[in-house]
């Protein structure tokens, strides 16, 4: 509904827009979801309120990187790709409201009881996250070498901007080059067409 409000065209890349928005809202609708589970499994009493303010700042931070990425679309020199990058940044955001908002309002008229999910093995999973925290720096900064290495290496960019710098130098001397061989031809165009050249 916000394409034709807002004056725009459908196009064949927003026609995943709608899809988009339902991912976003599912997942942060699903971890909502968990959140009054436990919280009703723990104490019924209020147990929506309490979900809502655990479950916020995480659902927050989780639409907010998101907006981020789809508005750096808005640099790319296509314009259905900006408009993708503008519509599902807003579609996105409007999901937080309905998470934030409407569900736990749902969740107040038609509650559920909780249930108690089965653990997978704790102590592995502790012993991973103590390990990160412990070596958070380090952590890091290999998630940062291995990205750059990834753009580097993987998506061949010094290739790419050096064979853009080589065409770039390139093409005023493959513009000029009919015109100087045209100027050093002894034989005037007409009479080399008719065969008189020897």
């Amino acid at each position: 509904a916000m394409v034709p409000l807002s004056g725009g065209s459908m196009n064949m890349v927003l026609i995943v827009l709608p899809t988009f928005v339902m991912v976003v809202a599912l997942s942060g609708a699903i971890h909502v979801a968990n959140y009054v589970s436990y919280a009703t499994l723990e104490n019924p009493d209020g147990a929506v309120d309490r979900a809502t303010k655990m479950a916020m700042l995480p659902c927050v931070n989780s639409v907010f990187t998101t907006v981020l990425g789809l508005l750096s679309l808005l640099t790319s020199s296509l314009a259905p790709v900006r408009d993708f990058g503008i519509y599902s940044s807003i579609g996105a955001t409007l999901t937080l409201f309905m998470v934030l908002v409407v569900l736990p309002a749902l969740l107040k008229l038609f509650p559920t009881q909780g249930v108690r999910q089965p653990e997978s093995d704790v102590k592995r999973w502790f012993g991973f996250s103590q390990f990160l925290i412990r070596h958070s720096r380090p952590v890091h900064f290999a998630c940062w070498a291995v990205g750059l290495a990834t753009e580097v290496f993987g998506t061949g960019w010094p290739a790419r901007s050096l064979i853009a710098r080589a065409g770039a130098t390139a093409a005023p001397n493959t513009m000029t080059a009919p015109a100087t061989n045209a100027a050093n031809r002894s034989v005037p165009p007409s009479l080399e067409r008719r065969g008189l050249a020897g």
